[in-house]
């Protein structure tokens, strides 16, 4: 939140953005410790240093965070490892077959599936616009413009046979 209000232009975290547009953590960090040392004396920017004080801690905590995700993920990774050499050929199977394999066959079936209903329906979409008008209908519209036209072959002098 702090990023997103204070880091738009004219913001007082702008100028802690990497290049790309985007806040770092190292980034932030330099900026922060540039930014104090530069307004340690000014009385007048109490504000500005309270916010940047919030955001260092801010920046520790998520830090902390990942850290901690980072740690239970690899704790959750060792444990799935530790739990392969206990499970049987077929507890192996089902879990290989079962649950990867067929979801990607699964998700492989329904995207063809898609496809080729989108392809159908677009053919038949076609299909319906070309041949809107029945036969009949357009033999009519054949027949009404063939008498016109030779109606006015006549007016010319020219004789339709």
């Amino acid at each position: 939140e702090l990023e997103e209000e204070h880091g738009a232009e004219g913001g007082l975290l702008e100028d802690a953005k990497a290049d790309s547009g985007k806040f770092t953590a190292a980034g932030s960090r330099k900026y922060i410790r540039d930014r104090l040392a530069a307004i340690t004396f000014d009385r007048e920017a109490s504000e500005e240093k309270d916010l940047l004080h919030r955001y260092t801690l801010l920046l520790d905590r998520e830090a902390k965070a990942s850290k901690a995700v980072k740690d239970a993920a690899a704790a959750l990774e060792a444990r799935v490892y530790a739990h392969y050499g206990s499970l049987s050929a077929e507890e192996a199977r089902n879990i290989v077959v079962g649950g990867k394999w067929l979801a990607t066959v699964q998700a492989d079936v329904t995207a063809e599936l898609n496809r080729v209903t989108g392809t159908l329906t677009g053919r038949v979409r076609e299909l319906a616009e070309r041949y809107a008008e029945p036969l009949p209908v357009l033999a009519q519209n054949v027949d009404e413009l063939q008498a016109r036209v030779n109606a006015h072959l006549e007016r010319m002098g020219f004789a339709w046979a």
